[in-house]
């Protein structure tokens, strides 16, 4: 029965406002704040960033990686490597465009007028790059045949063999000095042609 009372006398003294009860808690400092999405900020030494509504780890490193991994439309700024589709990756790596810019581009130079000559200076810059492979691979031969003594045998279709001493065979010398100068000449003009547009 005291008890009771006891709980009645309580109560009765709150409500009338005679004895205030003491309650002891931890509240923290603050809310935690509200962070908006790319914020980048520092807590306990550690720096974190806000992606998709969640806190991750911030590395600066790897986050400068992700960027030039990722294959970003040079015009628009699609990403082709996550949303694009098999034309737009087969074209990518060329020009840097997803493909309905590059689509978007060939239509405007066709309308200028600039598309031939695009295509005519393109087909002339892999003809340079050609020659000048070329040219290695004949000087590599020229030195081959002046400074190395061993036999080069060549298989024909009747099964029949043509043989040709290095230094000895000044017929197949003469015609690799040919071949060499007709390349020089070939990159020379395709470089003027070049320096003269700039």
């Amino acid at each position: 029965m005291a008890r009771r009372r006891w709980n009645y006398e309580t109560i009765k003294q709150a409500v009338d406002g005679e004895k205030q009860y003491i309650q002891v808690g931890y509240t923290g400092d603050q809310a935690p704040k509200k962070r908006e999405e790319g914020e980048i900020w520092e807590e306990k030494g550690q720096k974190w960033i806000m992606k998709n509504g969640n806190k991750t780890v911030y590395n600066s490193q790897a986050e400068a990686i992700r960027e030039l991994i990722k294959q970003k439309c040079s015009k628009c700024g699609f990403d082709v490597s996550m949303l694009g589709n098999k034309l737009d990756r087969k074209v990518f790596p060329k020009t840097g465009k997803c493909f309905d810019c590059l689509s978007l581009d060939h239509t405007e130079q066709v309308c200028n007028g600039t598309y031939k000559k695009m295509t005519e200076d393109r087909m002339l810059h892999n003809k340079l790059s050609l020659a000048k492979e070329f040219k290695k691979h004949t000087e590599e031969t020229l030195r081959y045949l002046t400074e190395d003594d061993s036999k080069i045998e060549l298989v024909h279709q009747d099964g029949s063999f043509t043989t040709f001493k290095g230094s000895m065979n000044e017929a197949l010398l003469g015609e690799v000095k040919k071949d060499l100068e007709k390349v020089d000449a070939l990159i020379k003009e395709l470089e003027d042609y070049f320096a003269a547009q700039v």
